[in-house]
């Protein structure tokens, strides 16, 4: 093993200790750090987290980030693996039902003057029947092996945010997730 993937390994391992650090506090009702970020960068670093697998299941993930958009406050890391399980959902469907067009697009925009969005679209199997992201709702996915629990905590690290974690069918097959987060404004 080279030096390079040892210490990508090594950094991968030290995120995922952060990672269930904060979801314990968040658990234990502890005050999650609070911080100014942007969108794009936490997206991007995203990205790089699956894009490998991604490319191994011959799937493209391709952005569409908006100019200019207002930093945010929140915890960066728990925001990333928002966006990290998004997007990794949308190559894991892509992958499952064997669709022939393998993309996702992972876009941010400003949808308001105190809303950005970050928006996951794949051409996938799609959502099922009644699938939905409500309040109530517990542990559900749309995958045939998943349990729906990233999708679970996504919602979760969403409303701390202030934020909406919605879904939605794709016109032309796949789902649509589209986290929108406030910024602050008002």
């Amino acid at each position: 093993m080279c030096v390079d993937t040892i210490e990508k390994i090594a950094g991968q391992a030290h995120r995922a200790s952060h990672m269930i650090s904060r979801f314990r506090g968040i658990a234990k009702g502890r005050q999650r750090p609070i911080g100014s970020y942007n969108l794009n960068r936490v997206v991007q670093k995203a990205i790089g987290f699956v894009r490998p697998d991604a490319h191994d299941q011959k799937v493209t993930i391709g952005t569409n980030l908006a100019a200019d958009l207002p930093a945010l406050r929140g915890d960066r890391l728990l925001i990333e693996q928002v966006v990290i399980n998004l997007v990794r959902n949308a190559v894991d469907s892509i992958v499952e039902h064997r669709s022939r067009r393998r993309r996702v697009l992972v876009t941010t925009a400003l949808a308001s003057d105190d809303r950005v969005e970050v928006v996951v679209e794949d051409t996938g199997g799609g959502l099922p029947q009644g699938f939905e992201l409500t309040p109530n709702q517990g542990f559900s996915t749309a995958k045939r092996t998943g349990l729906g629990i990233g999708l679970l905590i996504s919602r979760s690290i969403v409303e701390q945010h202030a934020g909406v974690l919605s879904a939605a069918r794709r016109p032309g097959g796949g789902a649509v997730f589209r986290a929108s987060l406030p910024t602050g404004k008002k």
